[in-house]
């Protein structure tokens, strides 16, 4: 999940605030793998998808009634996947075409890389940890939401750590360039370090209109987001999903969680 900002200045909560709208073309370019007439898909950085034949392989394995309450739309078990370079991915298909399903959750624990704070001379940085997407037409509203945490460097002290909820506002088409306008971040502060496991449960409600984000340490709450979705329809479910690992990376604030590893994936809707 790229998710490309402008430069912000450091030591000021607005710095934080700025890093919350997404571009267009690190958003939605290149994010999934759709036809070559997809707009906005020759804007898209280098991508390097790691085992993506296998990830389909196995998500191809589901129960050929998944839909109904509970079903298991995607699982691996153990650590998978671990992220070596940067724009190292792996794209994870899912979701059965055709059947609606109001709740999609997506859960895995994921074991943070060193911070990139030497990578490129920003006042802050968004280490985008996964992306959520659903197959479909324009590319530009593909995207619907992911995790990242944002990370201040040291020469900007006292601004802590924050979890990044990336979500949509609407599915409107905009023209190339704009896109950003129709994404947002729900955001928190919280003390994420290195190499450390945190279980992450994410949930997409087209009932409730809701996106909500748990994440636990040692079992422990850690942090806990929650954001309005008002577009978001069960219809919107009956295309398929893909749930992407890693992120490419941009010239603005992103860059790719280097060192990341994923574990035990569970998606699931209800």
């Amino acid at each position: 999940m790229s998710l490309g900002c402008g430069e912000g200045t450091p030591g000021e909560d607005a710095s934080a605030e700025d890093a919350s709208t997404p571009t267009d073309a690190g958003l939605d370019a290149g994010h999934d793998a759709g036809p070559a007439d997809d707009a906005g898909s020759e804007d898209a950085p280098a991508r390097a998808d790691v085992g993506e034949d296998a990830a389909a392989e196995d998500a191809g394995s589901m129960d050929d009634d998944a839909g109904p309450a509970g079903s298991v739309l995607a699982e691996r078990d153990g650590c998978f996947f671990t992220v070596e370079a940067p724009d190292q991915t792996m794209r994870i298909p899912f979701g059965e075409v055709g059947t609606e399903h109001p709740v999609v959750v997506i859960e895995m624990t994921i074991e943070t890389g060193p911070w990139r704070e030497d990578v490129f001379d920003r006042a802050v940085l968004n280490h985008n940890l996964f992306g959520f997407s659903r197959n479909g037409s324009p590319s530009r509203v593909r995207y619907l939401g992911g995790l990242g945490v944002q990370v201040f460097p040291p020469r900007a002290p006292g601004l802590d750590r924050t979890t990044l909820f990336f979500g949509r506002v609407d599915l409107e088409e905009r023209p190339m360039g704009m896109g950003f306008m129709g994404y947002t971040t729900f955001k928190q502060r919280a003390p994420w370090v290195p190499a450390v496991a945190y279980r992450v449960r994410a949930e997409w409600n087209a009932e409730s209109r809701q996106q909500v984000l748990d994440v636990t340490r040692d079992g422990a709450p850690f942090s806990r987001v929650v954001g309005e979705i008002a577009y978001y329809d069960p219809s919107l479910t009956t295309s398929g999903f893909a749930v992407e690992l890693g992120s490419p990376e941009t010239d603005g604030r992103d860059v790719s969680p280097v060192g990341a590893r994923f574990c035990d994936l569970l998606v699931t809707a209800l």
